[in-house]
C-alpha cells in the first residue's frame, strides 16, 4: 500500500464476524485478519457486537474469546443509529435490516 493511500473500509454485520470467530476458513475470516493487519478498515456498530455476543454465547460459546480479540484488534465499532436515521431507510430493505443499513450508509464505508 502506498504511504498516502488510505485503506478501503468494510462495514461487517453479524453474520460475518460469528462466521470469522467460529473458523480459522473462509473468506469472512480472511476479511477481519486484513483488517486486523489495517489493510483495510473494519466497521460494525453497537447493536451488531450486542447480537453477537448474544448469538455466540447460546450457541458457540467456544468461539466467544476470537470474538473479543477480532473486537479490539480489528473493528471500529459505531454508535447505533438514530430513529431518523433508521425512518431515512424505510423502503430500502427489510425492517429487520434497517438499523445495518442506516449505519452502513452513515458510515460511509466501500463496501458492507
Amino acid at each position: 500500500m502506498l504511504p498516502s493511500a488510505r485503506p478501503i473500509t468494510v462495514f461487517f454485520d453479524a453474520d460475518v464476524l460469528i462466521a470469522g470467530s467460529a473458523s480459522r476458513e473462509g473468506a469472512s475470516f480472511i476479511l477481519l485478519q486484513l483488517s486486523e493487519l489495517g489493510l483495510i478498515k473494519g466497521l460494525t456498530f453497537k447493536k451488531v457486537v450486542d447480537e453477537c455476543r448474544k448469538i455466540l454465547s447460546n450457541k458457540l460459546p467456544e468461539a466467544q474469546p476470537a470474538f473479543e480479540q477480532i473486537l479490539a484488534a480489528a473493528l471500529t465499532v459505531l454508535e447505533n443509529p438514530s430513529e431518523k436515521e433508521i425512518s431515512d431507510c424505510q423502503k430500502m430493505a427489510d425492517e429487520k435490516n434497517l438499523p445495518i443499513l442506516a449505519t452502513a450508509m452513515k458510515s460511509d464505508a466501500q463496501f458492507w
